[in-house]
């Protein structure tokens, strides 16, 4: 019988992401757009996301993260330092398009000074994490914050 329970703890973990404020149903997974111009860490935050069951689009640049959005996501992870467009210029037009002005916008840069992080605020950001100290699950943890599946303290949020 306990080994029953573990089992169906164990797949609970396995539930996808599923976006608890907004416009997503409870029953399709977060839909996320991650721009990042470097392919190796766009595979190692791609590969997180995708395995908490999120729906993960990715941009290599700023205006293929533009045309991406038009797919409305429930969360966009934002590098600052992009080709074609800087992470803020795309922050900047995010927030102008139709059905994506509320949605949260996470910068995941290497850029940690505080004029950067308080124009990314500013600029209608959420949140601004260092990639040098936001691992693969810290980052999912942190979606699933701001999806409204999980607390600021990374426990499951009540249903």
């Amino acid at each position: 019988m306990l080994g029953n329970r573990k089992r169906q703890g164990a797949s609970k973990d396995l539930m996808p992401i599923t976006p608890g404020r907004g416009r997503g149903s409870a029953r399709s997974a977060a839909r996320v757009l991650f721009v990042e111009d470097d392919p190796d860490v766009a595979a190692m935050y791609r590969l997180k996301l995708e395995l908490e069951g999120c729906l993960v689009d990715l941009a290599m640049d700023g205006e293929e993260a533009l045309e991406l959005a038009l797919n409305v996501p429930d969360l966009v992870c934002l590098d600052i330092r992009l080709p074609r467009m800087d992470g803020l210029t795309v922050l900047e037009h995010v927030r102008q398009m139709k059905g994506l002005e509320a949605t949260p916008v996470l910068i995941l840069s290497n850029y940690s000074e505080s004029h950067m992080v308080s124009r990314a605020l500013a600029l209608g950001a959420r949140e601004y994490l260092v990639k040098s100290r936001t691992t693969p699950a810290a980052l999912a943890a942190r979606c699933r914050y701001w999806l409204g599946t999980e607390d600021p303290q990374g426990r499951l949020a009540p249903t």
